[in-house]
């Protein structure tokens, strides 16, 4: 397969300024001759066993352009269901759509895209035909196949009417024959546009709903759009910036580099193999210092990463939680406690009894007072960590400060108690017992620094007792 790969994808990498993408420029010889009418009949038949022969249908990964904008730009998952009478069975989750915008710079509205993210499946008809070389043809409309040519699905102020430009026909490349079918692919090519389309086998078993849903649940948590930090493509000893990846489409850019001068776009496709998820990206990276074809990607947990499936100096990194919570602490930004009483999910249970009883006790201190969570931040001027509880009432809204020392050391920060910044502050601590605990033995002690659920996303950091395992929290950035 991964021979089939060099010979059709293929991209170059400038790396004396920027990172270059390229389409493109040539495909695989026709397997049949195209005078031969007799041999095209013949392919139409051995073909349509071909698709036929997965049961459970195929995962497509599907560009409608090679445009370098969403969402034309995009890759799109279908999974497809070929049916031996002709019948096919075509399931997505994510559509783009367009909707108008207020646009502060221009003071206009203009019309923007946006996905959608909603289980849709359709049956039609498909046909293998022949056209100078075998053309797979869903030759009746297919409100998901069809949705990326229908015209209708534009933005107003356009003028063309291809829709979101995809192919509904498509010239069959490659598509050898491999025993066990799931190690079996196919290639196709957009008759209009000219992409390549990868097919691979759906297992048995596997429910297309739920297939996709979970596709989509894995990439959003990887490529949250509420991430505050990027990705890291690294290519041997050459390290980009992957930012804006949740729909598919990074901008790609080289690290220390001007973003608006030298980014580039090069989209992606998630799929699911048994356990593991797969990231492939439409055009691979060429470089000639490095051995294999630098296109699929596989994510391997234990090390929370993507690793490339033919050279491991090929990789997909996270901002590690330790670097970003520093860094973001000592440039005084702030951390919330995400503390939800009825939801232990974000709180142990240990944590989050001991600060029910600190809000309970301000509360019975001080009835006209409302209280809220604590939050975490740094006073470069004074040299201290701040962990300040906002309190509020009819007249007005303050905080109590209580300020500590950090130090970090590799994955581990240690908050060392050092007082209350006025009198109030010292006058809870001193008469609420719980509080007196969570500021002077509690959050003063040394913690693990990770992430909540994955380094991708860090707008959770959590921080664990190294003597505790049960009393841990989530800060929110």
């Amino acid at each position: 397969m991964h021979t089939i790969m060099k010979k059709i994808f293929f991209i170059s990498l400038a790396f004396a300024s920027t990172l270059g993408f390229y389409g493109c420029s040539g495909e695989e010889e026709d397997i049949f001759d195209a005078s031969a009418a007799e041999r095209l009949n013949a392919a139409s038949d051995v073909y349509s066993e071909r698709l036929t022969r997965s049961e459970n249908g195929w995962a497509m990964q599907f560009y409608p352009t090679y445009d370098n904008e969403a969402p034309n730009g995009a890759g799109y998952l279908l999974l497809c269901r070929f049916n031996k009478d002709f019948s096919v069975d075509v399931s997505g989750y994510n559509f783009p759509n367009w909707r108008e915008e207020w646009d502060a710079e221009d003071r206009r509205n203009v019309w923007k895209p946006y996905y959608f993210q909603e289980y849709r499946t359709s049956t039609s008809f498909w046909n293998i035909i022949t056209d100078n070389g075998p053309v797979l043809s869903f030759n009746a409309y297919n409100s998901v196949m069809h949705y990326f040519s229908d015209p209708d699905y534009r933005s107003p102020d356009s003028e063309h009417g291809t829709g979101f430009g995809g192919d509904y026909e498509f010239i069959i490349v490659d598509a050898p024959i491999i025993e066990p079918i799931g190690d079996s692919y196919m290639i196709l090519k957009g008759k209009k546009r000219g992409t390549y389309n990868l097919l691979t086998p759906v297992e048995k078993g596997v429910d297309y709903e739920d297939y996709l849903a979970d596709i989509n649940r894995f990439q959003t948590a990887i490529f949250a759009p509420t991430n505050p930090t990027s990705a890291f493509l690294i290519l041997g000893d050459s390290t980009f910036i992957m930012e804006d990846a949740v729909n598919g489409l990074p901008s790609i850019y080289p690290e220390g580099s001007d973003k608006i001068t030298t980014e580039n776009f090069n989209p992606f496709i998630i799929t699911k193999r048994g356990d593991d998820y797969y990231l492939r990206f439409r055009d691979a990276f060429l470089r000639d210092d490095m051995e294999g074809t630098l296109q699929d990607l596989r994510y391997v947990p234990a090390e929370d990463r993507f690793v490339c499936t033919e050279n491991d100096l090929f990789t997909i990194e996270p901002h590690k939680a330790k670097d970003f919570f520093r860094q973001t602490y000592e440039a005084e930004h702030f951390y919330t406690l995400k503390y939800i009483d009825i939801d232990s999910s974000y709180i142990s249970l240990k944590m989050s009894s001991l600060l029910n009883d600190c809000l309970n006790g301000m509360k019975e201190m001080n009835k006209k007072n409302i209280f809220s969570e604590p939050v975490f931040r740094y006073d470069a001027a004074k040299k201290v960590g701040i962990v300040s509880f906002k309190y509020q009432n009819l007249e007005s809204a303050k905080e109590m400060q209580y300020e500590y020392e950090a130090n970090f050391n590799n994955d581990h920060v240690t908050f060392t108690y050092k007082q209350a910044t006025e009198s109030y502050a010292e006058n809870v601590s001193s008469r609420v017992q719980a509080v007196n605990k969570l500021l002077k033995e509690v959050l003063s002690q040394e913690f693990v620094v990770s992430a909540y659920d994955t380094q991708f996303n860090l707008s959770y950091i959590k921080l664990t007792s190294t003597s505790d395992p049960d009393l841990w929290f989530l800060l929110y950035y």
